[in-house]
């Protein structure tokens, strides 16, 4: 039962809710993700953990016009907490209050930020059992959704309960390892018991077209129902125009449902309603402040209220479900939409809305306007201040389709593609760098573009495409700036040896003898090289392969400091790479695990395998000298089985040579011979080093 109703077909789920509190209470904290198309019941789950909790509770809920406003969310669930901050430790009190604008900033450390709102949230919870509920995750912005990961993955000692529940698709939000309750369609007897339930005894043949229109969707089933005339009441079959297979549904009917509802409102309602979806920040001030400039006033509220579609408690205005507010907005005239952004940017004034305010007036642009884009950049640069890079990336993009310039629009195309990179958007950069490249002619720009648009492609197609993409700028920019050319056919050489292709890897090779720079580079002596691109974790990386263990490890740790520092979590898996070798060439093992544990971690969390797997064949070949024999087995099975498919030579033989150094640990001298006889031919005895 959840406030009366009861929950058909949930019963699994429901006990899984209950395992998790009665943990709670008991002092083991957990966290349970519930996921599901819209309308299958994640909001009333969440509903019900609510009620039977018997424990205080934080909540937030997703909002997608506010996903690219950094810690919007994350204020929304921790907003009750906030008389506890000076009770953290100082830095930590000093990074919330940083992320929430409510201090100066200080240097946008996610991790910081993150074991901040966890230290928050304990002390709010005093010792007793708490219960954190997030709703609509898959609409959390990146740097609140960065927050809820941290927490999930520390609660165990502290008696938290957190439920999270998204959408499915793209931008779902996902947790490897998590307990999962995946919502489906009901099961035809209990879509059947909630049809009765919510619309009387309903003659068959009505009842089942709903059931196999709806693929016993919940809330469609509620809402089609709810629709019926009376003439379907007596069994005509309603007329819904689903053209697909039973079972199955469209989301926009549901929509379409809501929107139903909505049109039959008197027009000043469905302009209070429009302006809430448009904002949706749940304060009714604000809503009634802008509406009011559309002709609306509070009494007009009333009509929504009483058909249910949105409650007022307090100060706070909320949707009764989350496609009530999509179809509030996605349904209104274009006219409309725009003028209840003009509206809602007219009525945030004050500078701690100075990024809100700026989206505002960027989704009411029609055509090309520098002040709005001027805004738009400063909001980017806000958010880039706080850790929140994706969400910079996104301002600095719609900053670049406002404006006429083609130089501004190039600089703000570039900043998008940084940004990105440094949130770990791989796809994002790539379109972005190769938009800005259409734009840029200085030897200097389209270098950095291309390295960073090669990066991207290293993990989005290919170590082969990503050393493509480098010498072909270099090709570019060789005749004018040799210079420029140095350091990308430098990486280009180390994507070759990655993607294992000797051929590239020469040409590259001859590229460099060719080219004329002074002094001239002395190719063998390859760390040298590698100091020209010191700042990157390339340059690490290739300090160690050259054979300057010490000076990749002083690169590399301060790489990860600085990354770190900035919240640049996109660029951290390859330094951790780098840093896991450098300490294996070393012989730090304990830092190598912890480093090479950490890249494979945020590798998996910022979808950058091919990274992962580097730290994945530094686990395994410390597995090997360990002696570990089934630990190196699995690990290092996985990193040959995922180099292999993924063109990356070089990693494919560091997991054969870790199997290799097992064997001959374990005397299978044999067996040794015959698996290292199979590792990828090399020119170089550093490609695949006998560690």
């Amino acid at each position: 039962m959840t406030g009366g109703r009861v929950l058909f077909g949930r019963s699994h789920e429901l006990s899984a809710i209950e395992d998790l509190l009665a943990g709670a209470r008991s002092g083991r904290g957990d966290a349970l993700l519930v996921s599901g198309d819209a309308g299958t019941g994640k909001s009333a789950l969440l509903d019900h953990a609510r009620s039977i909790a018997a424990m205080r509770t934080l909540s937030a809920t997703g909002v997608e016009s506010e996903s690219q406003l950094p810690f919007a969310a994350a204020h929304m669930l921790l907003r009750a907490t906030f008389g506890h901050i000076d009770a953290l430790p100082a830095l930590q009190a000093d990074g919330i209050r940083a992320a929430f604008g409510l201090g100066p900033p200080a240097g946008g450390d996610r991790f910081l930020v993150g074991l901040a709102g966890l230290a928050l949230v304990s002390e709010y919870a005093g010792g007793e059992p708490l219960l954190c509920l997030v709703d609509d995750a898959q609409w959390l912005d990146q740097a609140s959704a960065d927050m809820v990961h941290f927490m999930i993955r520390r609660l165990g000692a502290e008696g938290i309960a957190l439920i999270v529940a998204t959408r499915e698709g793209e931008g779902a939000f996902t947790v490897p390892g998590l307990p999962e309750l995946r919502l489906g369609g009901l099961a035809a007897c209990d879509a059947a018991r909630l049809l009765g339930t919510v619309a009387g005894e309903l003659p068959a043949g009505v009842r089942d077209r709903i059931i196999q229109e709806t693929g016993g969707n919940p809330l469609a089933l509620i809402e089609v129902a709810a629709q019926l005339d009376p003439e379907q009441r007596a069994g005509r079959i309603i007329p819904l125009a689903l053209h697909v297979a039973a079972g199955s549904y469209q989301p926009g009917r549901i929509q379409a449902a809501f929107w139903h509802r909505i049109r039959r409102l008197p027009d000043r309602t469905r302009t209070l309603l429009l302006v809430a979806a448009a904002d949706d920040t749940g304060d009714l001030g604000v809503v009634l402040r802008a509406a009011h400039r559309l002709g609306a006033t509070l009494p007009d509220l009333a009509a929504a209220e009483q058909d249910g579609l949105v409650e007022v408690a307090g100060s706070v205005l909320a949707f009764r479900h989350p496609l009530v507010r999509t179809a509030a907005y996605r349904c209104a005239p274009a006219a409309q939409r725009v003028a209840a952004h003009q509206a809602l940017a007219a009525v945030y004034t004050d500078a701690a809305h100075t990024d809100r305010r700026a989206w505002h007036r960027a989704v009411a642009a029609l055509e090309p306007d520098a002040d709005v884009a001027a805004d738009l950049e400063v909001a980017a640069e806000l958010a880039a201040v706080r850790g929140g890079h994706a969400e910079a990336s996104a301002a600095y993009e719609r900053a670049a389709e406002l404006t006429d310039d083609p130089g501004t629009r190039f600089r703000l195309l570039a900043a998008a593609a940084e940004a990105a990179h440094q949130a770990g958007r791989l796809a994002q950069v790539i379109t972005l760098a190769g938009r800005a490249q259409g734009l840029a002619d200085d030897p200097a720009a389209l270098t950095h573009l291309a390295r960073l648009r090669a990066n991207a492609e290293f993990e989005r197609v290919s170590p082969r495409q990503a050393c493509l993409t480098l010498l072909a700028c270099a090709s570019l920019v060789a005749d004018r700036d040799p210079p420029a050319a140095l350091p990308l056919l430098v990486e280009a050489a180390w994507r070759a040896w990655y993607a294992g292709d000797g051929a590239l890897a020469a040409d590259a090779t001859r590229r460099l003898e060719r080219l004329e720079v002074s002094p001239r580079p002395n190719l063998p002596v390859r760390v040298d090289l590698a100091r020209l691109t010191a700042g990157d974790e390339a340059s690490a990386l290739l300090c160690v392969l050259a054979g300057d263990e010490d000076t990749g490890w002083t690169l590399a740790t301060a790489l990860v400091t600085e990354l770190r520092d900035g919240g640049k979590i996109g660029r951290l898996p390859l330094a951790l790479a780098a840093l896991a070798i450098a300490e294996l060439f070393r012989g730090e093992h304990p830092g190598a695990s912890v480093a090479a544990a950490e890249c494979v971690r945020l590798a998996a969390d910022t979808g950058q395998p091919r990274r992962g797997a580097l730290g994945t064949a530094v686990l395994a070949l410390l597995a090997a000298i360990g002696g570990h024999e089934k630990r190196c087995a699995v690990l290092a099975e996985e990193v040959v089985g995922h180099a292999s498919a993924h063109g990356i030579g070089s990693v494919a033989a560091l997991g054969i040579w870790a199997a290799g150094l097992l064997d001959l640990g374990l005397g299978r001298y044999a067996e040794a011979l015959r698996r290292l006889g199979g590792c990828p031919p090399t020119r170089s005895p550093r490609s695949c080093p006998p560690w």
